[in-house]
């Protein structure tokens, strides 16, 4: 149609073709293709999009076919330390093929992505006592497997020597023999390592070598009784005259422990101040 006294000559294309579809707004997984690059010995490079979806909009037809959004680093020469930087995305089918249209609306051109330069090394495992009852020849300990792959930033993973399987709490042990079976999750790391592989069970077996208990009967007089407060500020009496207790330790210390040895401090201050308020 042409304005009103107007006379149409020619027009190019003589054909035009309208593109019809619906059109949606879907969310597409990002992943990223790692380029060539080099590094130190045992170190590699993780990369993760900053944003795990793009949305985009266009042709219902369109939109189907799209698998992914991939973002291809190119190229990185030699890593030394973790980066990041702004990347382009493409869209790719679940086939690997690359979809181009330019009815595909995107929110931006490209996506943040963390380059993580990461370090790997095998430590032995180890076991560790929580209050220092025991040194190492006091204790003989089996542990399967007996090391583990870790992963972190390079300077965290030259530092670490040894990864305890086990942080024991002497306290809980009244046996000369212990066991335990642990899941690989309960491994205490540092911050910054995580497991650089799958682990199964970790089985943990020690034998104690110097572990002993004896009772000990202590009388619950002045010699082995302290009061807070002193005793002239508070009326108390026992309904027990001794006292009997079981320690653990090692052999030689048990057989010289005595009731001398022990003292018991009980502390009233606050049953004297809960009588004084409510005087």
């Amino acid at each position: 149609m042409v304005p009103k006294e107007t006379e149409l000559f020619g027009c190019f294309p003589q054909v035009a073709t309208v593109f019809v579809d619906q059109t949606l707004s879907v969310s597409v997984p990002v992943v990223v293709e790692l380029g060539e690059y080099t590094t130190g010995e045992n170190v590699g490079i993780e990369a993760k999009a900053a944003v795990e979806q793009v949305t985009i909009k266009g042709p219902k037809s369109v939109l189907d076919a799209i698998d992914h959004a991939k973002v291809k680093t190119g190229k990185l020469g030699e890593v030394k330390a973790s980066f990041e930087s702004n990347l382009d995305y493409e869209f790719y089918d679940k086939q690997g093929v690359k979809i181009e249209s330019h009815h595909i609306i995107t929110p931006e051109k490209n996506v943040l992505v963390h380059f993580a330069v990461i370090k790997t090394k095998t430590v032995p495992l180890t076991l560790q006592t929580k209050n220092g009852f025991w040194n190492e020849k006091d204790m003989r300990y089996t542990i399967s497997p007996k090391s583990i792959t870790v992963k972190g930033e390079p300077a965290a993973i030259d530092a670490l020597e040894s990864v305890p399987a086990l942080i024991l709490d002497e306290k809980t042990v009244d046996t000369t023999r212990f066991t335990a079976t642990l899941t690989g999750d309960k491994i205490p790391l540092p911050e910054g390592v995580s497991l650089g592989e799958t682990l199964g069970d970790i089985k943990v077996t020690l034998d104690i070598l110097n572990n002993g208990s004896k009772t000990i009967k202590m009388k619950l007089n002045s010699g082995h009784v302290a009061v807070t407060p002193p005793e002239k500020a508070l009326n108390y009496s026992f309904n027990i005259t001794s006292l009997s207790f079981k320690i653990r330790g090692g052999y030689e210390n048990l057989r010289n422990a005595t009731a001398d040895d022990f003292y018991l401090n009980i502390d009233l201050s606050d049953v004297l101040e809960k009588h004084v308020q409510s005087g």
